[in-house]
């Protein structure tokens, strides 16, 4: 059976890759039969699942956690969006088109912000409707970055309250169900999205705490341990679950706090899609375990990617449309598409490594200095 701090599974690496993956296809706007729609179904709800599931108290005070997280997290947010700020800033400076009241002053309300726009995208129950016209707060090809600011209040929220309540889960779990009521309550009142996701934190922790659970309670382990007939019935009925909920609910967009048909709908079709997706890495990894390594490698570029693939596809995309007019149409718009995948994904993967060669030798250097200042006390004294 799985044991609670056991290692960290080759699977659990392959599902950030290839979730990762699927948030590139969804935006680069290339269909594949299928993958796109259900694959839409948990690619994000899938990382704040495998969050709570990779989560671990360790022995360190709150506010170093707090700082760890930040450092993470806040910090690559706000140097991604700073760096196309200001480029963006420059390209308007250079064609004229600069107005701090315009598209500058409202791209720096974004980055404070943390989310794409004020309204909520759709409509809940008829209680408001969206109006035609809506500001785009994050108009620096910077969108999907709204990521990240969610997850680390998640983090410091879950981590406050296992704090805050001695470890004790239940009582996790039952207060973070109250404010998921209030949340509701918010969502079918309130048209305006909260800052950083504070109107759907109490929806995003409730994955993170199915994934703790997943880890804590052993479940995987124990559906792998299961009698045949309970075993396969388990996964039949969390299938079942998935596709009904799947159809039903339709696509959900969690950056513009929109659910589908219902919000308690959705949770159940990205929970049991996420599962199910979980389940199928777990199975491959048994059986093509070289597979489940190779998607895996993709893992640890997977904030790079978050922060820099969509700038890199449409900066590609504007380019090819002005040395190959026509291109992005017709046949030859799925091509495009799929070159701007690659592209977008490849050109991460450099910049990650860049990014580490240059941290590295950094960290040599101070490292050297460092032992070249013991050396020369070690000789003096």
């Amino acid at each position: 059976m799985e044991q609670k701090g056991s290692r960290r599974e080759n699977w659990i690496d392959a599902a950030k890759g290839i979730a990762i993956l699927i948030v590139v296809l969804n935006h680069s706007g290339l269909v594949i039969s299928g993958v796109n729609f259900w694959g839409g179904m948990f690619y994000v709800p899938a990382f704040f699942l495998l969050a709570g599931y990779t989560y671990e108290p360790k022995e360190e005070s709150y506010k170093s956690f707090v700082k760890r997280k930040a450092k993470r997290l806040l910090v690559p947010y706000f140097v991604t969006n700073i760096v196309l700020a200001l480029f963006f800033l420059v390209k308007d400076l250079l064609l004229g088109g600069f107005r701090m009241t315009g598209k500058a002053g409202v791209s720096f309300l974004g980055i404070l912000y943390g989310r794409n726009q004020l309204l909520k995208a759709g409509n809940a129950f008829g209680a408001f409707e969206t109006p035609g016209f809506v500001v785009n707060f994050m108009p620096n090809l910077n969108a999907p970055t709204w990521f990240l600011p969610a997850l680390f209040l998640v983090l410091i929220c879950a981590d406050g309250l296992f704090r805050l309540m001695k470890r004790n889960k239940k009582r996790v779990y039952l207060f973070t169900a109250v404010l998921a009521f209030l949340m509701l309550s918010y969502y079918y009142l309130v048209p305006f999205m909260l800052p950083w996701c504070l109107d759907i934190l109490p929806y995003l922790s409730g994955f993170f705490l199915i994934g703790y659970e997943l880890k804590d309670g052993c479940l995987f382990g124990k559906l792998d341990e299961a009698a045949p007939p309970v075993k396969y019935g388990a996964i039949a009925g969390i299938l079942t679950v998935t596709v009904i909920s799947g159809l039903y609910n339709g696509s959900s967009n969690l950056s513009l706090s929109y659910f589908g048909k219902t919000v308690a709908v959705s949770m159940i079709s990205a929970v049991s899609s996420s599962c199910v997706f979980l389940l199928i890495l777990r199975w491959i990894d048994k059986k093509v375990p070289q597979f489940i390594k190779l998607a895996g490698r993709l893992s640890k570029y997977t904030l790079t990617i978050l922060c820099w693939h969509y700038f890199v596809m449409q900066m590609f995309y504007a380019f090819a449309a002005v040395i190959i007019p026509g291109i992005g149409t017709g046949k030859g718009q799925s091509l495009i598409q799929l070159a701007g995948i690659v592209l977008s994904v490849t050109a991460c993967v450099i910049l990650h490594y860049i990014y580490e060669r240059i941290r590295k030798s950094r960290k040599h250097g101070k490292n050297g200095n460092d032992n070249n200042d013991r050396r020369k006390d070690a000789w003096n004294s």
